[in-house]
């Protein structure tokens, strides 16, 4: 972006328009935390050791909820966030070469936190939950904390729903060494078939539907949250 204004290069394309996006975050139940006395954790370690404080003041809640399923985007929302933040790369460069950044020490001590806190904090469900049950959780109070869209608890925070006022966020977690944190983001954006035969349709619809006049009222109304204009 440059000015507030999409940015192709030298040579570039805009394929799409930014419509809306999310960001990874920690999002929690104050009124457990609160209860039970339960800082907010900052890193794996802290979470680890506060599931273990949760269970065993009330084992009927799920400390933690996180994606398992066998599904990339598990990877992509609170795996890939805190990894960052221990300094791990996918593809490192060594002697000219591309290889796997998957074997450094930074992601076998990754590794080692983030699943240790798995055991300590996630459902027994773990490896089949997808982002329903753990955002059905929170809205319930069934579930403690969840690391995944901030747009979740965006949408269980409105006036009505029974975790309406009771939602709290934070940065994700990071290594215990790290000075700074990592989130990553997800962006919804709309484009045209180059098939269709309707392109001037389609084009109208689409700075209509990413116009700010869209763009708020649907933030407003808590149908559309993030909207990427800086103006919204």
């Amino acid at each position: 972006m440059e000015a507030g204004q999409i940015a192709t290069g030298e040579g570039g394309q805009i394929w799409a328009i930014p419509h809306a996006f999310e960001n990874i975050q920690l999002f929690y139940r104050k009124d457990t935390l609160e209860k039970y006395n339960i800082a907010v954790p900052t890193s794996p370690p802290e979470m680890a050791k506060a599931c273990e404080q949760l269970k065993a003041a009330d084992p009927s809640i799920t400390p933690l909820g996180v994606r398992g399923v066998r599904f990339w985007s598990s990877i992509h929302t609170a795996a890939v966030s805190i990894a960052r933040s221990y300094g791990v790369h996918d593809f490192v460069v060594t002697d000219g070469k591309l290889d796997t950044g998957l074997d450094s020490p930074e992601s076998i001590a990754f590794h080692k936190d983030y699943v240790d806190m798995i055991k300590k904090c996630a459902a027994p469900s773990f490896a089949n939950d997808n982002w329903y049950e753990f955002v059905d959780g929170i809205s319930s109070g069934r579930t403690a904390m969840a690391i995944d869209s901030n747009m979740f608890g965006f949408w269980n925070d409105v006036a009505g729903k029974p975790a309406s006022g009771k939602i709290a966020f934070a940065p994700p977690l990071h290594a215990p060494s790290a000075t700074s944190f990592d989130s990553n983001i997800w962006i919804w954006a709309l484009a045209m078939n180059a098939a269709s035969e309707k392109k001037g349709t389609a084009w109208l619809f689409i700075p209509w539907a990413t116009s700010k006049q869209v763009a708020l009222k649907g933030a407003l109304a808590g149908q559309l949250v993030n909207p990427p204009r800086t103006s919204t």
